[in-house]
């Protein structure tokens, strides 16, 4: 069982120590980011109710919160969710403890986008440039 994370949660590794305690299986760090755009011809919003935003201005503001989980919680799985365009990103997530990655947005742009960071990864990790994070993507032995 996974938690999918709110990132405006007021205390997140907070939330995700909960979690852990509880029985998850594992947390997903973050959802969509609420947000908002106006049209400029109606001046009204897109999204009546609002919406969320994804992509990549998100993994500068995630992969703290990654960092601080991992930080208060160094067993548990965490997938980081947020800006993973390429097989960097993915690595930039791998550093700071998290344990495996969705790409999300990536796909809107490229529908092999998910294949090719997966391949990317594990080809990173096969010629030995993957990484560095105890809890990295791929675990051998």
């Amino acid at each position: 069982l996974w938690a999918k994370l709110s990132p405006t949660a007021p205390n997140i590794p907070e939330v995700a120590l909960a979690c852990e305690r509880a029985g998850m299986d594992a947390v997903t760090l973050t959802n969509t980011f609420p947000a908002m755009k106006i049209d400029i011809e109606t001046r009204r919003p897109v999204l009546p109710k609002g919406g969320g935003m994804s992509g990549a201005a998100l993994k500068p503001i995630v992969l703290p919160i990654v960092a601080s989980v991992r930080e208060a919680c160094p067993s548990l799985p965490i997938v980081a969710a947020g800006g993973v365009l390429s097989v960097s990103d993915a690595f930039d997530y791998f550093d700071v403890g998290a344990t495996a990655v969705q790409v999300g947005t990536a796909n809107f742009y490229n529908p092999r986008a998910t294949h090719q960071i997966a391949s990317g990864v594990v080809k990173e990790i096969l010629s030995g440039r993957g990484p560095t994070s105890a809890q990295g993507a791929v675990r051998t032995g």
